[in-house]
């Protein structure tokens, strides 16, 4: 089996890259939900007990945690909002370094191809070798380190469909496989 595809990176490649980067890190998600409870548990019991002590001072200390949550909350809207203006004002002076990646999935590996005026690269990886892979209705998002991955166009698949290749990775990560509904 050899199924051919290929994705420009382009502010829709990029858009979608940042929804899938919500995605990975279960474990990170699930460290701030803790922290969110255990927050907002300290202000619950601190702010009552300043209120019947009548001390301002224990009132501003069990609001704390959530002036916390709060600044978390503000810095990552700025960041998305960040990554948002990076990304358009990449597409307006960048159009040029958008180069092609080409992509061809084999039974038991795949192999990476760039090619672009200045360089050329090569890599092949087996699937075992991925970290994750999530599906959208339009991209498999294949992740070979913590904080990044490759994007796949499933529009571009030549030699055969979606279901093909997802059946061959569901079957070799098992559980590190997530179908994502849009």
């Amino acid at each position: 089996m050899e199924i051919k595809a290929s994705v420009t990176y382009s502010p829709i490649v990029e858009k979608a890259t940042w929804k899938f980067s919500r995605y990975w890190g279960k474990k990170e998600k699930s460290k701030f939900l803790k922290l969110v409870v255990i927050c907002v548990l300290i202000s619950s019991v601190v702010i009552p007990i300043g209120f019947a002590l009548r001390s301002p001072l224990v009132e501003i200390l069990g609001m704390f945690p959530l002036f916390y949550l709060l600044r978390i909350f503000v810095s990552y809207s700025i960041n998305y909002l960040i990554e948002l203006l990076r990304i358009k004002t990449r597409a307006k002076r960048e159009k040029d370094l958008y180069v092609p990646t080409y992509y061809t999935f084999f039974d038991d590996y795949f192999r990476i191809e760039k090619n672009s005026e200045v360089s050329q690269s090569k890599q092949e990886v087996k699937y075992v070798e991925l970290s994750l892979v999530l599906e959208s209705s339009d991209f498999f998002w294949l992740v070979m380190e913590k904080r990044g991955g490759n994007a796949v166009d499933k529009a571009t698949f030549q030699g055969g469909p979606a279901e093909d290749l997802r059946s061959i990775i569901s079957s070799y990560l098992g559980e590190k496989y997530v179908k994502l509904n849009d």
